[in-house]
């Protein structure tokens, strides 16, 4: 859901995404509107949307019947062979650079592995998922993600403690201070 004020939301995946690509058309996100390249853009959300992200729910569901979540893997296993054959010979799913279909797709490939399917069975999708994944923003977004479920182990002190030294590099005595803590205590946090 993205919140866009005044009791205004964007609830698909689709829609959000168009949305903030079309807020900074420059980054090329999303293809200029009214363009056969944005209707392709359409499409592939469309299919991320319903073919696959969808298809993943009832395998992360532990009351999911064990046949019917086989059956579920079946079905994947060809939709993520049709996008396979689509990226074989390219980058991208639309056109020659990096759109939110791209993102889309990168975000629910890497759900395989938790749902006991080996995205290794399509070289192509995971020279997708090494190529996407190697881009600045997207190992960006998955580094503060990373830091936001350690974040939440640790108790706040020794967390802006760790941050303000290792990630930020302010020295250890100046952050002790700075959270009166022992210098100790910092080192022990900086080492985390």
């Amino acid at each position: 859901v993205l919140e866009l004020g005044d009791d205004v939301f964007l609830t698909e995946v689709a829609a959000i995404v168009q949305y903030i690509a079309d807020r900074i058309p420059e980054s090329g996100l999303a293809p200029r509107p009214f363009t056969l390249e944005r209707y392709r853009l359409q499409e592939w959300l469309g299919f991320v949307g319903a073919e696959l992200h969808k298809a993943f729910v009832p395998l992360f569901k532990p009351d999911t019947p064990d046949d019917y979540k086989r059956s579920v893997r079946e079905g994947l296993a060809a939709r993520l062979g049709y996008v396979a054959a689509h990226l074989g010979g390219r980058d991208y799913l639309v056109g020659d650079r990096f759109t939110v279909a791209d993102g889309y797709l990168f975000t629910v490939l890497g759900w395989c592995d938790a749902v006991g399917i080996d995205s290794g069975r399509w070289p192509a999708l995971v020279a997708f998922q090494e190529r996407v994944g190697q881009r600045q923003s997207v190992r960006d977004a998955l580094a503060a993600i990373a830091m936001e479920q350690v974040k939440a182990e640790f108790q706040e002190s020794t967390w802006r403690a760790f941050w303000l030294t290792a990630v930020e590099g302010q020295s250890a005595a100046d952050v002790a201070q700075q959270l009166k803590l022992s210098s100790g205590a910092v080192y022990v946090a900086k080492s985390r």
